[in-house]
């Protein structure tokens, strides 16, 4: 069974663990919750056949708030000004392209002047 810590909290729901005693859900933390920390308890039978109770720690903000300790805005990664790089890019795949076609060029004359001889 699941259920949040805090006295007068509701019933989360329930769940059953796999033979090796592992489980994982997903619960919906009701939208009428107190913002602030709660700890989510699941309890059941343990192998020995006594109860084994395990927690976590969850908080809980209002809806649209940024976590503690969130600056409150994502970290922009991004460029604002890509035009320069877009223009060293076609450069170079100009560049790179005339000097293939050159060293074609000049392999091509080469192998002229030899039959030639």
């Amino acid at each position: 069974m699941l259920r949040t810590g805090r006295a007068g909290q509701p019933h989360l729901g329930t769940v059953n663990a796999n033979a090796n005693g592992q489980f994982s859900t997903t619960v919906t933390i009701p939208s009428n919750a107190t913002a602030g920390t709660h700890t989510i308890t699941a309890s059941g039978a343990s192998a020995s056949g006594g109860t084994l109770v395990l927690s976590a720690s969850v908080t809980v903000t209002r809806a649209g708030a940024a976590a503690p300790g969130a600056a409150g805005r994502l970290a922009f990664t991004g460029s604002t000004d890509t035009a320069p790089l877009l223009w060293i890019a076609l450069v170079s795949l100009v560049v790179g392209a005339a000097l293939v076609v050159g060293a074609r060029r000049r392999l091509t004359t080469r192998g002229r002047e030899a039959g030639s001889r």
